[in-house]
């Protein structure tokens, strides 16, 4: 029996597992993007699959998980410092407890520019599908308010205001950069959404948002995001179809920083 990981998914002769709940099972087949490793729906409400899909709903991240490191002062001999994704939420977390408990970071390395392996995989298998689909109407999540917040919050540290305000302007040219990319490269109405700008309280409660608030035919997902449409159905919400796509063998949202040399911040 074949069975391999991609990220928090367990796949085992074409049927995807996933961690968070064993229950959550999606049947993959081979994509008709070549952008896409494998793709399947996840389902839960049963509804009719098949163009046209009128109004869906999509997302990118800004980075992946080797685009913003920040590589802390060795303590000692045999003691490296300590490197942590700025793109995770418990990395994050633990950068402003060490930032806060007096830690020193010496360098923080961000790539280059932000059309990396996930980016540019998920952004065209998007497209792809888009049209397969015949989406007419896409609504997109690609956030920046969610990441200004974090550099805002490292710049009220003592003598952090100057490299907030850095990492705050590298956000917004990397964010400009792919929305003029998504524009160019999806082939239908695209509606920015910006969730952070309706209400919403916090970072966590702006991933589930569209799901929650919009009215949408489907969704387009790279697998990890079925937390998204997961964390909405468990609220009482009537989730949409939901096209998850693995894009390669191994998740490239994980995989080493290649899109350009990091630049040291």
């Amino acid at each position: 029996m074949a069975s391999y990981k991609y990220g928090s998914f367990t796949i085992t002769d074409g049927t995807a597992q996933w961690a968070g709940d064993p229950a959550v099972q999606v049947e993959m087949r081979s994509s008709a993007s070549e952008y896409c490793f494998l793709e399947g729906f996840w389902n839960p409400c049963e509804r009719p699959v098949g163009p046209p899909m009128e109004v869906g709903c999509t997302g990118l991240c800004l980075w992946a998980m080797h685009d913003c490191v920040f590589e802390f002062t060795p303590r000692g001999k045999g003691n490296p410092g300590a490197r942590r994704s700025f793109a995770s939420h418990k990395d994050r977390l633990d950068v402003f407890e060490r930032i806060g408990q007096g830690e020193r970071v010496a360098h923080i390395h961000i790539a280059e520019n932000p059309f990396g392996p996930y980016q540019i995989r998920l952004l065209r298998w998007q497209s792809d599908t888009v049209k397969r689909l015949g989406v007419r109407k896409l609504y997109y999540a690609l956030p920046i308010d969610e990441y200004l917040q974090s550099a805002e919050q490292l710049g009220r540290y003592d003598g952090w205001h100057g490299r907030g305000s850095r990492l705050a302007d590298m956000i917004a040219r990397q964010h400009d950069a792919l929305r003029w990319a998504i524009r160019a490269m999806i082939e239908t109405e695209v509606v920015f959404i910006h969730p952070l700008r309706q209400g919403v309280s916090c970072v966590e409660e702006s991933w589930v948002w569209p799901y929650l608030h919009l009215d949408l035919d489907v969704g387009i997902e790279e697998m990890e995001e079925v937390r998204i449409g997961y964390e909405a159905q468990r609220r009482g919400r009537a989730t949409p179809p939901i096209l998850l796509g693995a894009l390669a063998e191994r998740t490239p949202y994980n995989e080493p920083l290649i899109n350009g040399e990091a630049i040291l911040l």
